[in-house]
């Protein structure tokens, strides 16, 4: 009978304590706010058929780029992580960037490129066990991946052109790192910024909007209401 008293008494007390366990959201998180700028300007050469670059942000979470941790080893906690984001908004922030860094390059007196983002997101754990007793080092470790998902339209007499669309993630791994070209940080926007300048510099706008007219006319309203 002394035996089930106790465990009478005990139960109630597992109940409390598992009762009284919160478990953290990540809206409770700390942010972490980044202001997106470069110390120069992209060359005229680049020549960009644009008058400028505008932003659509179609993601599914439009306050945050991913989660940021300064952590190198196991026994994470919740609080290891901060939200990350951008002064001013993601979108907007993104839209001055692109239309500062590239004043000189955008050539157009009239037509615009419209960014769609579908996915953008900072993955600072890649790895299925990125933290473990000691630390990264090996060549083929990967500090952060950056998921990319954007459809690009050209803006002509306000109406849309579909151009191009990119499906891809970019890795950030143990040899770039260690790359002096680049002196790429893992605790800040240094591959992020690299990413987006690639996002732009890495196709020929100009083979790509060549014979735009012929292709299927879009409203800004068509392209909102289908994303």
């Amino acid at each position: 009978m002394k035996k089930v008293i106790l465990l009478l008494v005990f139960i109630p007390s597992i109940a409390c304590s598992q009762k009284n366990k919160k478990e953290m959201l990540t809206t409770e998180l700390d942010n972490t706010f980044y202001f997106l700028t470069s110390k120069t300007l992209a060359p005229s050469d680049i020549n960009l058929p644009f008058k400028s670059i505008k932003i659509l942000d179609a993601r599914f979470d439009t306050t945050k780029l991913g989660f940021e941790i300064h952590q190198e080893y196991s026994n994470i906690r919740n609080k290891d992580f901060k939200r990350i984001k951008l002064q001013g908004g993601i979108d907007k922030s993104l839209e001055d960037f692109y239309n500062d860094y590239y004043e000189m390059a955008l050539k157009s007196p009239t037509d615009k490129l419209l960014m769609v983002l579908k996915t953008l997101w900072i993955d600072n754990i890649p790895n299925d066990q990125p933290f473990g007793k000691v630390r990264y080092n090996v060549a083929s470790a990967t500090y952060q991946n950056i998921h990319v998902k954007i459809e690009y339209y050209v803006e002509k007499n306000d109406k849309y052109y579909p151009i191009k669309r990119l499906d891809t993630v970019y890795q950030l791994t143990e040899s770039i790192s260690h790359n002096e070209d680049f002196k790429f940080k893992k605790n800040d926007l240094s591959f992020f910024i690299y990413v987006l300048k690639s996002l732009i510099e890495k196709y020929s706008f100009n083979d790509l909007t060549e014979g735009i007219g012929h292709k299927k006319e879009l409203s800004l309203s068509n392209i909102d209401s289908f994303n």
